[in-house]
Formats: structure tokens, sequence, C-alpha cells
């Protein structure tokens, strides 16, 4: 019988710790819980383990696990690397349900470190107990006064919050928690996951999903190990309702690098990444300074029931760039109404604005009705969805209390969320402001950024991710297809051959040996025609020159095979080659490139794009997690910079969206039929014709693995059978 896995919900809920390597001293790694715990009046028992010492910071000592008297939930352990696999096998003995590994010298410092990872995660899951690191700084839960951490960040915890916080660097998560809490921000649950030699990130945010006590999601990451995983979570807190904040390290080659020789693991690739969180529904933080702005605005501000922003200034000039920066950030500042700008221009100095933004002037600070006059005229109308008051250089002479009341009333009344900006202003202003609960930044630009993330939740639900189709092709299928099992990429015949069979549209061709029989298979396509070199060792045929299109007569056909021989013979004699296809010559439409890969992070992922030879150069592309829905395909197709052009853009036809999403679900089920065996998959192009006509595969590459070590001939008779 396997032992019984626990949850985090169950380590959280200790109501006995014991602390193996306690020190007397509350300033060291091992002393520190054991004083954290005191000081938060945490109720259960503390047990801390240390042969050297009869009793430790006032509690009675024990010498081993064994000799603790009473049951035990959750063990924190704080000795040498050598130590800590003897010290699980004991958890183990004891029945505890997790153990927390504050000691390095594991995967982070190379190959025998790994290995003694790998044994330590090993004996942990044959004894039963969820470890959290090894490397780690721990795990505090605030709302059970649970401090199971050694980090400074909480000698002084906070009020308990909402926010759920994990990390791989305990040194980030640290500061992390401490500038949050600065700004007033409570957590629920912080975690330092570190090595992740059991608990890891994907875990983590799962847990913050069904906790009723957490509301926004926050997460440091440096590594990804199960890509699959990570997106589900993320979409599991979505679907329910709590905004998932990523800030992720290693995004460059160079940081990447320095990511593995900290975490033990490679960084996955940035765009491939970035694209199927997103897609999942998490909002991505490019620095530390974003994740700190998007997690304190998602706590303090509800989401606005539309778009629409209006902006309240007492300076004309920073309203201007206000605006400006909204229009980069792609945030809606609709022009106020004729009768509502008059309701603003019965009381607002004749210099001021009433467009939007509103200026209401420096006059603001000689005539303290202004500001909740217009906020009341703004937020009281039904133009306006969330409000940013951009304040710059009010100073002590104006007093603040008045400030804070009115944005406080008038929100109350209206029901709708405030954000400010305190430019140059007397600190004193910021602060009180924070300290009332409204979001307040120093700088307008990251208020501004910070709305737009918020934003992007506003009205967004999010479904579970769908769960993978039956598959349409077996792996016997797909040999047969490919004819064989030999890795390496596929000619193009072979390729196209396994497309069709998962529902892609392809040109009609032959296969031909001579001339003469291209020009049959010609006359049997009807003209014009294109004639290409068929060759596995040849994907990319055009950038070789071994492709002719538009061909309009057998003679053109016969010149062109001879041409393509001519030009093989003299550049690439030794490379093998089927034959030549004669292809019919693909209605005009629009390019398009759809591929598939099997990512080492991810798994199968689908690709679609702007198409054509310079598809490398132009990256107009979008990425999903295989399989993709319908739905989702067609949300790939409208995030392209290029969508346009399938709508009609200038006066040209428009092209049938449906069936390139159709494409995009079938390549996407054949990343997943052949997981275990296709690496890659291009269609480039994919022609996309005018509504109700389809689209059409022109070229198309297939690049196959060895198969796994069981045969796919036995895998084929047993599912037969």
């Amino acid at each position: 019988m396997n032992p019984q896995r626990y949850q985090l919900d169950d380590l959280v809920q200790a109501r006995a710790v014991a602390v193996v390597g306690a020190s007397q001293d509350p300033t060291r790694i091992g002393g520190r819980p054991i004083a954290f715990l005191k000081d938060a009046g945490f109720a259960g028992a503390i047990y801390p383990v240390n042969a050297k010492y009869p009793e430790v910071q006032g509690l009675r000592a024990y010498a081993d696990l064994d000799g603790v008297p009473g049951p035990v939930d959750v063990a924190i352990i704080s000795v040498p690397a050598r130590d800590v696999i003897a010290a699980v096998a004991a958890c183990g003995r004891k029945g505890v349900k997790g153990a927390i590994v504050f000691s390095s010298g594991f995967a982070e410092v190379g190959a025998p470190g790994r290995a003694q990872q790998d044994d330590l995660a090993r004996v942990a899951e044959q004894a039963g107990v969820r470890i959290i690191g090894p490397n780690c700084q721990g795990l505090v839960a605030l709302h059970q006064r649970l401090n199971l951490s050694f980090s400074s960040a909480f000698i002084d915890p906070g009020a308990p919050g909402a926010v759920g916080l994990v990390v791989q660097s305990g040194a980030v998560g640290g500061m992390l928690a401490a500038l949050l809490r600065e700004r007033g921000v409570g957590f629920s649950y912080w975690i330092s996951a570190g090595n992740e030699a059991d608990v890891a990130v994907p875990e983590c945010i799962e847990f913050f999903a069904r906790d009723p006590e957490t509301r926004i999601v926050g997460a440091y990451v440096e590594s990804i190990r199960d890509g699959r995983r990570l997106l589900a979570a993320v979409a599991a807190a979505r679907a329910a309702g709590k905004p998932v904040v990523i800030l992720r390290a290693g995004r460059s080659a160079q940081s990447a690098r320095a990511a593995a020789s900290h975490t033990g693991a490679i960084a996955a690739e940035d765009t491939v990444t970035a694209a199927l969180l997103a897609e999942a529904g998490a909002t991505d933080a490019r620095d530390v300074e974003e994740l700190l702005d998007y997690v304190y605005t998602f706590a303090r501000t509800p989401r606005p029931a539309g778009r629409r922003v209006g902006i309240l200034s007492n300076s004309g000039g920073l309203g201007v760039i206000m605006a400006d920066t909204c229009a980069e950030l792609g945030l809606e500042l609709p022009p106020l109404s004729a009768s509502l700008q008059q309701e603003l221009a019965a009381f607002l100095p004749a210099f001021g604005a009433t467009g939007n933004p509103v200026d209401v002037t420096a006059q603001l600070l000689a005539d303290a009705t202004l500001l909740p006059r217009s906020l009341a005229v703004m937020l009281g109308s039904r133009e306006i969805d969330v409000l940013v008051v951009m304040l710059g250089m009010v100073n002590r002479l104006y007093p603040v209390e008045t400030i804070v009341d009115d944005l406080l009333r008038t929100r109350a009344e209206t029901g709708k969320p405030v954000l400010v900006s305190w430019v140059a202003g007397s600190p004193e202003g910021a602060v009180a402001i924070n300290a009332a609960g409204l979001p307040v930044f120093t700088d307008s630009t990251r208020c501004l950024k910070a709305l737009a993330a918020l934003l992007s939740l506003a009205g967004e639900t999010r479904a579970p991710a769908p769960a993978a189709a039956a598959p349409r092709l077996g792996l016997h299928d797909i040999e047969r297809l490919l004819g064989g099992s030999e890795p390496g990429p596929r000619d193009e015949l072979l390729s196209k051959a396994l497309l069709r069979a998962a529902g892609v549209r392809a040109v009609a061709e032959r296969l031909v040996t001579s001339p003469e029989e291209a020009v049959a298979a010609a006359d049997d396509l009807g003209y014009p025609v294109a004639v290409k070199v068929c060759a596995a060792a040849l994907p990319h045929k055009s950038e070789h020159g071994l492709v002719r299109l538009g061909l309009t007569d057998a003679a053109a056909v016969a010149r062109a095979c001879a041409d393509l021989r001519a030009r093989l013979r003299a550049a690439m004699p030794s490379v093998p080659i089927r034959g030549l296809l004669v292809q019919q010559m693909a209605p005009r439409g629009i390019e398009m490139v759809i591929g598939a890969k099997r990512d080492p992070t991810f798994g199968p992922i689908v690709m679609a794009g702007l198409g054509g030879v310079f598809v490398e150069y132009m990256k107009d592309v979008a990425f999903g997690s295989a399989p993709v829905t319908h739905e989702q395909a067609f949300g790939m197709i409208r995030s392209l910079r290029a969508y346009p052009l399938l709508t009609g853009a200038r006066g040209q036809a428009e092209a049938d969206q449906d069936a390139l999403a159709g494409a995009i679900v079938a390549i996407s089920q054949l990343a997943v039929d052949g997981e275990r065996h296709i690496r890659e998959i291009d269609v480039n192009p994919l022609i996309v014709l005018p509504p109700g006509e389809g689209a059409v595969a022109v070229d198309g590459l297939v690049v196959v693995d060895a198969l796994p070590a069981t045969s796919l001939s036995a895998r084929a008779l047993l599912r037969e059978r």
C-alpha cells in the first residue's frame, strides 16, 4: 500500500511542529522558527530537536524525533545536507505529514547535489512525507499564525491578508514580502519553494486557487519544470476569479544560464512561455516593480465594470502626458459628452479643461471645493468606469485629510474604483492615501500600467483548460503514413499525407521521376502547376532555388524538370532525392503558417501566424497549448498584428477565418496524437481563401524522433486486441 499523499492543506493546518537542528540563538536559521512561532502566538505544540541541549529557548528539547512524546504534523529540518535524508526517514517513522528543508547543498551545487536531492525525494515519497525545499526559506500561514520560516521579512509578518505568494528564491521572496507589507498588503500564505524536490510552484498555485483566504496569487519563478501543470494551475486560479501575477527570471539566454546555476534547472524559451501563460490567464510582470504594483493594485481595487477611463488632474500638462501613456497602453480614454462638460465648466476655472483628461488647474490649492465637486461629477457619470486622480505638487498647505475624505466618500457613494497618482507633493499625502486603503503611486506611468493590468481582468472569465480529445491517429497510423519510424524529417509528400489524414486540406500533387511523367501529371492536374524537388534532406526548398512556380504548358514543365535536376547535380550531387512533385498552383489568398512542436517544458504546443518565405523575420505568431479548441484558435488569430489582413483591410478580400481556425485545431490535435513520436510540424504556407472556400496547405514538413523503448508494433498489437 502506498503511503497517504498529504496536500498543502494538511501542512498549513499543523497543530504540532518539530524543529530538527533547533538553535538556542533566535537569530540563527535553526532558532528563528521557534522564536517566530512563539511571537505569533502559535497555539500548537513546538518541539525543538537537538541532542546537545535539554532545553531550547525555554522549551524542552529532544535528542531525536523518535523521542518526541506527541504526534508531529510538520518538521523543519535545519541540519547539514549529509544528515537531511536520515532526518526525513525519521519523519516517516514518526508519521510527519510534511518536512520543510532549510538545508542547502543539493541540486543548486551541481551533479553530486542533484543526485543527493533525487535520493531525498525518493526517501520522502517512500516515507509518505511531503517536502518543501530543500534550499528554501520556509512557509508562512498568517491566518493560522504558523510562521515556519527563517526569513528576516517575517520578524514582523504584519496582519493577515488575501495574497498568496510562492517564490523559488527565498531572498527575492523576502524582499517582495517586505515591500508589499510596506504598502499595507497582507498575506494569506508565503511559500519559499527552493529546489522543488517535491512541492513546486504549480502545486502551490493550485492550493491558492482553492483556498478561501486567498484572493490574489503572486509568483516569482526562475525555472519551470512541469509547464503543463503550471498552465493548468493558473487556469484553475483564474476560473476561481483570482488574478495570478507571475514574475519570471531567466528570459534571456544569459539570465537562463544564471538561473540554471542558481536552481539547478533550465529556463524555458521566453516567447513560448509568455504566450502560454497569457493564454492561461496569468498577468506578466516584467520586473520586481511591476509585480509589486500589480499585486498591490489587485489587492486594493475592485475590478471596474467597464474599460472607460477618466483622468482628473490639477496639471493640464501632466494630463496630456497621461493621455499619451493611455494610448500606448491601449486604455480607452473617451471624450466626455457635451452635457457632462457643461456640468464641469459650471464650477471649474475658465482656463481649465473639461474634455478627458479634466484639468481642475492649480486653483485646487485655493478652492478646496473643486476636487470633491469634480469627483462627484465624473464618478457619478455613466460615461466613466474607473477614475485616475493625478495630483501634482500638492504641498502641506492643502490638508491631505480633506483629500482622503473626498476620495473615500465619493468612491463609496458611486462604487467605482479610484486610483491616485501623487506626484512631487509632500510625501505625507501618499502615505495618508495609502493608509486609507486607496491605491496610490508616486509615478503616473506606473499607475496607468497597473490600471491596464487591472482592466485586462475586468469582465474576464476563464474556463478550465480543455482536455485532450480522443486520439484521431494512433502511433501505428502515424508510422504508416510517414513511411517508418526512423528519426528525422520527412519529405513533403509523406508530410502532407499525414496532414491530410489529420484533416488539413492540401493541394493536389503527383510524385514523378522523369520529365515525361511530369508533363503527364501536369496535363492531368491542369495548368498552371508548380514543380518542386521532393527530398527529406531539403525541407526548405525555396532557399536552394529548387522550386518552379506558375508553369503554364508542357514545355515549361519539361524545362523546369531539366533545370532542377541540373541544379541538383551541380550544387548537391550527394543529396538523395525521392523525385519531383508536380502540384496544382494554389488559388490566391493570404499566406499563413501553422506549426507545432513538442516543447521540453510544456509538451505539445501549436503556433500560427503570418506565413510565407519571411516568416522567421516577421515573427508575427501566436502560441497555444495543444490541443486548442476552435474558440482558442480564433483567439490566437485575433492576437496577430496581421489580423486586419484576414478581415478585409484596405479593400482586400476577407479570408476564411473559420477554416484557418479549423486547421489550427487539427494541427494541435495531431501534435497531441503524435506527442511521443512527432518533434515538429510545419505548414508554410497555408493559403487562406475567401469565406466559405477554406484553406489549403501548399507545403508541409514533419520531423519525427525515434520511438520510445517499447516498440511501436507491440503497442499497436496490444491496442488492436
